[in-house]
């Protein structure tokens, strides 16, 4: 397909999906206090990470972001279910929707209330080298890919609206890889300007639907990165950022997955949006819960 025909094609189900989400909050309620009582996740291992970290270093990894704002926000009776696979690519959620919509259907899933929608960062890492050889416009495989990304990710949003007119989203940026261990090198080189030019094709689309009522983007590109490069202090102690990992104080667990610590901190900024945005009065994790996890003294 030309790729002029599916930038036209991307461009055209953005603006559906946000027409739709606002029709849906037109005519869907709208309380102070976000509902939380049937909570889904999809996505990859940055929402799935008890995998990586089973069975010996599941506390360093800890609760993904989506996780823990909903373990500070959850009432009596409030469900989280996740549905994320760690090593997903973006075409590999339909799976995720399937598994879902089946539960459903046997009745042991509620229609969901408010869904975290989180992918993309391996079909940018599974394609570094692809996306890392020319800026957008300059080659067409890179294209392709981001093209690709871009189509899956407002598909998939648009698909659940659909069956989820009234509820409520949070949707994640693909993060800038180039900020992770693994990729550090690349930070300040060609390579790695390429790679987040991609990347920001995808980004702009993402928040863009910040301005749509229902929905919260977590910004994990922007956040990431400063993040890696200005370790957040707590107490008397700065964490410890990219390039180092594998440490309970440090932000990243392994050279591409954030820590217990880290990912409370992006829990933090979930909830700061949840509460600006819909009134939400959640509190964050503390300066003491930080630190605990953290494990410093």
């Amino acid at each position: 397909m030309p790729r002029r025909i599916l930038s036209a094609l991307v461009a055209t189900l953005a603006i559906a999906l946000c027409v739709g989400l606002t029709v849906g909050l037109a005519v869907g309620p709208a309380p102070a206090q976000v509902d939380l009582s049937a909570s889904v996740s999809f996505g990859d291992s940055l929402t799935h990470n008890e995998l990586i970290g089973f069975p010996f270093r599941i506390a360093l990894y800890g609760d993904d972001p989506a996780q823990a704002a909903f373990k500070k926000g959850r009432r009596s009776g409030d469900d989280l279910r996740n549905y994320a696979i760690a090593g997903s690519t973006s075409a590999w959620v339909p799976t995720q929707f399937a598994l879902y919509a089946g539960r459903i259907a046997n009745n042991t899933q509620r229609l969901a209330s408010f869904i975290s929608y989180e992918i993309g960062g391996n079909d940018v890492l599974n394609n570094f080298g692809v996306l890392s050889r020319a800026a957008p416009g300059f080659d067409a495989n890179a294209d392709r890919v981001i093209d690709t990304l871009l189509t899956n990710v407002v598909n998939q949003l648009y698909t659940l609206y659909v069956f989820h007119p009234t509820a409520k989203f949070l949707v994640w940026t693909v993060p800038d890889v180039t900020y992770t261990p693994k990729e550090w090198a690349s930070r300040n080189t060609t390579a790695g300007a390429n790679v987040r030019a991609h990347i920001a094709r995808v980004n702009t689309v993402i928040r863009s639907l910040n301005a749509i009522p229902q929905v919260i983007v977590l910004d994990t590109e922007t956040i990431i990165q400063t993040l890696a490069v200005t370790p957040p202090v707590i107490g008397t102690r700065a964490l410890v950022g990219a390039p180092a990992y594998g440490q309970y104080d440090h932000l990243f667990a392994d050279d591409i997955h954030p820590n217990a610590v880290a990912n409370a901190i992006l829990a933090n900024v979930i909830i700061d949006e949840m509460n600006r945005k819909w009134g939400a009065g959640i509190p964050k994790y503390t300066t003491a819960e930080l630190a605990a996890l953290a494990r410093l003294p």
